[in-house]
């Protein structure tokens, strides 16, 4: 869970100010256990976020952003990341699938026009820069709700139709002379020794079909389909 600095700052006062009453005219200050049991808290984080306001790490007028415990490092490319998020919006917004690659081609066009003509190290779509950015931005990978939830109506008739016809061609053939223990017996259409059975695994060639980056919280995903003429949902079999 983030805190706010604010939030933080509210706690620690309520442990250095705060008095318990305990008995008729008795008060004591608040216990780092009292304190987090009051606030349903971890008392780790109390000790932590005591000793980061010692150092003043808490920053006037930062009160409202949102820091992961422990605080984090500073954001080198706060401008690109805000036009990026705006992108990342009005792609979704238009029902266009996003992925990772799309995040990395974006990100580097970003930099090249906003920081053109300005002195910065070189920018690295690193895996924890990316991370950062789907954290403070609450963004994740999420699946598309926008398929059928329900089966076919159809689907009794379908399964009774399979297995009439497997019942029918797994049957020896009566006029056949051979019987089911011999070699060349016949089965239905096929003879028992050109009968295998194999454990089929479909394998998608796109593991992310169907998959893209939004907000948290989103109940909805919805994405347009692909025109891709029934390529996206080959498979292939191990």
């Amino acid at each position: 869970q983030a805190y706010t600095v604010n939030s933080k700052l509210r706690i620690l006062l309520y442990w250095k100010t705060r008095s318990i009453h305990y008995g008729p005219s008795c008060f004591h200050a608040p216990t780092q256990a009292e304190v987090a049991a009051h606030f349903r808290l971890p008392a780790t984080n109390l000790s932590r976020w005591k000793k980061e306001y010692e150092v003043a790490h808490y920053i006037a007028g930062k009160g409202t952003e949102q820091r992961t415990l422990g605080g984090g490092r500073r954001r080198k490319w706060k401008e690109m990341e805000k036009e990026l998020y705006e992108e990342f919006r009005q792609w979704y917004a238009m029902g266009r699938p996003i992925r990772r690659s799309w995040f990395r081609h974006i990100s580097k066009e970003l930099v090249q026009r906003i920081y053109e003509g300005e002195e910065h190290e070189p920018f690295c779509f690193s895996n924890g820069w990316f991370r950062g950015l789907l954290s403070w931005h609450e963004v994740s990978l999420r699946t598309v709700t926008n398929k059928a939830s329900k089966l076919p109506t159809d689907f009794g008739d379908t399964i009774l139709n399979w297995m009439q016809f497997n019942w029918h061609n797994s049957q020896p053939q009566p006029a056949n002379e051979n019987g089911v223990g011999d070699e060349f017996a016949t089965i239905g259409r096929y003879q028992l020794s050109n009968i295998c059975n194999m454990d089929e695994i479909p394998v998608p060639y796109e593991f992310i079909e169907g998959r893209t980056y939004n907000t948290k919280g989103e109940k909805t995903i919805w994405m347009q389909s692909s025109q891709s003429c029934g390529w996206n949902k080959r498979q292939g079999t191990i």
